[in-house]
């Protein structure tokens, strides 16, 4: 509140007044002359407006009290500010007015007026013509450096204008948390107001509040995203045609489990793209099938485990394989199971505030094992070697087999075993297709086998080995008889057994060269070197889907597993014979008479 005041100052200015008088001469006739200068002082009256302050009051925002059913309780923001207000009030009119002292006389000539008050008023309008009005200033008021009411000294009293003044004064630390509690929805927020004040002069004020209105409402909605993952278990898939769509794992193996809480959401402020795993309550995984974890604990189908984002599994060798899908939740922190049940699912994230619970996918390829092949049994003649009781067995990584010093006789036989595990048992069919490879002084070559036979009429002949002998099939019989613990009590683990040798009268050719009609001698073959002989190695269940390979070389350059050299070998490379020894040469015919 602020006045208008108005009146008079009076300044006091010395002068000189110059006065005509007429006097007669001696004959009686009027004279002029000069009067004497008469010096005084004059009061001279000048008028004067400013402006004083009555009262200032200045309230300023000191805090909100904000509720609502979303916090739970209510929340006191207090803003920590209190404006600079700055006021200068002054009682006395000389504060307030002043004028430039006036030192030197004015002269006034009034010629020969003789009536005071004409006088009176001559001399006040010739002295407004010399004289400048006083200087007035107001009272002083600012706030924040802002100036309301200037008091720099002007002609006349510059009137203060209603002004409506704003200032950005709530604090930045207004961090309310929604309780983790606080179930999804739109919750109505109410705001009171409370102001502090400074004030001046005779004001007389009183901390005050007000009702907010307009504050709005508060969406509460708790973001989860579920990305789920599984690793591909490549370096352990003999699939002969694996999967390029689904990642795959294998009877027996680890594999990994991901469960990522990265990904998008809802297009507002503070979603988007983003990494969500701090609003997350327990993310889950279930399998269509029985796992271990890595503490060796059995988790059953169908069941929800709980996992942080990377988890370790291991899969029993009595799955079934084919596809599965595998499933994954990630449940936001407010779920509340009483209050929604767990149908409330979203795919990939909760885009919908009714829904708590993100769910995926990922469809895996289950496959099986083919593996372990040794040697088990080296026979010359009627010397057996039992490798396995000998402490001997001959695994991949001590292969190809060199019997003596440069290979074993041919007509020499062995025995091997090898295992798988899946759906291998009645109707499966393990196949062997051998390759035979010459080494020579210079080189190695492939060649054919070719063997002598004796015909009916008695006449010896040569036929092709590898056409009439060159695949090993084996089925139900070949497999070994093993106690149920070995496997699992359910026939998926298997043994299987087989035996190979080359005829005692072997000879070779380079592969796919023929045999001249007539005149066929030693000369024509290959001799005085070894033949090394190779296994390609497949198994396939009774239908011929699930087919495993043992070598797997085309698969392997995208990097699928070649089970023979996982296992430390040369691909298949299993024994080698001496061209220049045979059994024949140690058997001796005798009769009784």
């Amino acid at each position: 509140k602020y006045r208008k005041v108005t009146g008079e100052h009076t300044q006091k200015i010395p002068i000189s007044i110059i006065a005509q008088k007429t006097v007669a001469d001696e004959t009686g006739a009027p004279t002029k002359t000069e009067a004497v200068i008469t010096e005084t002082t004059y009061d001279l009256l000048m008028p004067y407006t400013y402006y004083a302050i009555d009262e200032v009051t200045v309230y300023y925002a000191d805090g909100v009290y904000v509720s609502s059913d979303a916090f739970g309780k209510g929340y006191y923001i207090d803003t920590g500010y209190e404006p600079n207000v700055e006021v200068v009030m002054r009682e006395d009119t000389e504060d307030h007015v002043m004028s430039e002292a006036v030192t030197e006389a004015i002269e006034v000539n009034i010629g020969e007026i003789t009536d005071a008050q004409e006088i009176e008023e001559y001399i006040r309008a010739k002295l407004k013509n010399f004289i400048d009005k006083p200087k007035v200033r107001n009272d002083y008021l600012s706030i924040e450096g802002d100036v309301l009411m200037t008091d720099d000294w002007t002609d006349e009293g510059e009137v203060p204008t209603q002004t409506i003044y704003w200032t950005d004064t709530v604090s930045d630390n207004m961090n309310i948390t929604i309780p983790a509690q606080t179930l999804n929805g739109e919750y109505s927020v109410s705001a009171e107001a409370y102001y502090d004040y400074i004030s001046f002069g005779n004001a007389k004020a009183d901390y005050i509040s007000m009702n907010i209105s307009g504050v709005g409402k508060i969406n509460v909605h708790t973001p989860v995203v579920c990305n789920g993952k599984v690793s591909d278990v490549k370096e352990w898939n003999q699939a002969a045609n694996p999967s390029k769509n689904n990642p795959t794992i294998v009877l027996g193996k680890d594999f990994v489990v991901t469960l990522s809480n990265r990904g998008g959401h809802i297009d507002a402020k503070g979603y988007g793209e983003n990494n969500y795993n701090k609003y997350v309550l327990y993310n889950q995984v279930k399998f269509p099938f029985e796992v271990f974890d890595e503490s060796g604990k059995i988790h059953s189908e169908n069941t929800w485990i709980n996992i942080e984002q990377i988890k370790h599994f291991i899969l029993p060798i009595k799955v079934i394989e084919g596809k599965y899908e595998i499933e994954y939740r990630t449940v936001a922190y407010n779920f509340c199971e009483e209050e929604t049940g767990y149908d409330c699912t979203e795919q990939k994230a909760n885009l919908f505030p009714q829904n708590y619970i993100a769910t995926d996918t990922v469809t895996v390829e289950v496959v099986g094992q083919l593996y372990g092949f040794v040697l088990t049994e080296f026979v010359e003649y009627k010397k057996i070697i039992n490798m396995e009781e000998c402490g001997g067995v001959r695994d991949v990584s001590k292969l190809p087999f060199v019997y003596g010093e440069k290979g074993a006789p041919l007509g020499s036989y062995f025995r091997f075993r090898l295992e798988s595990v899946g759906s291998y048992e009645k109707g499966a069919i393990v196949t062997i297709i051998p390759s035979f490879w010459y080494i020579g002084q210079n080189a190695t070559e492939e060649v054919d086998i070719y063997y002598e036979d004796i015909r009916a009429d008695g006449q010896t002949i040569l036929k092709k080995w590898s056409v009439d002998g060159h695949r090993l099939e084996l089925t139900e019989s070949y497999v070994l008889d093993v106690n149920a613990e070995i496997v699992n009590g359910n026939g998926r683990h298997r043994f299987w057994t087989g035996i190979y040798m080359l005829p005692m009268r072997s000879f070779c050719l380079p592969k796919g060269e023929v045999l001249p009609m007539y005149g066929i001698d030693k000369e024509s073959f290959l001799e005085e070197g070894r033949i090394l002989i190779k296994f390609d190695i497949m198994i396939e269940d009774e239908y011929g889907k699930n087919v495993l390979l043992y070598i797997n070389a085309v698969n392997e350059k995208e990097g699928y597993c070649n089970r023979w050299k996982k296992e430390g070998g040369e691909d298949g490379e299993v024994i080698i014979y001496d061209m220049d020894k045979s059994v024949k040469n140690s058997m001796k015919i005798t009769g009784t008479h």
